[in-house]
């Protein structure tokens, strides 16, 4: 069945551009479709393992996941088991 409002907002969410938040000389966070995510995954990849860029990856303009470098989830992990 055709789901036109969902096709919509997929389309909507494949044309937008990345959206870039620049937080000076730190990271940068994207958010960045998840078709465009697929179709750029070892450019995203080097981003956030080489420039410690942070993404969101949306679908329908929702935010769906984030991807961030080890040692940042490394210290995440390590401050949940200090709140345990």
């Amino acid at each position: 069945m055709f789901d036109l409002k969902s096709q919509l907002a997929d389309m909507l969410s494949y044309l937008t551009t990345s959206i870039i938040i620049d937080v000076g000389d730190e990271n940068v966070l994207k958010k960045i479709s998840a078709l465009k995510a697929r179709q750029n995954l070892g450019q995203i990849i080097n981003e956030v393992a080489f420039r410690g860029n942070d993404y969101i990856i949306e679908q329908a303009g929702r935010p769906l996941v984030a991807i961030i470098g080890f040692e940042k989830y490394h210290q995440l992990q390590r401050n949940y088991d200090e709140l345990l």
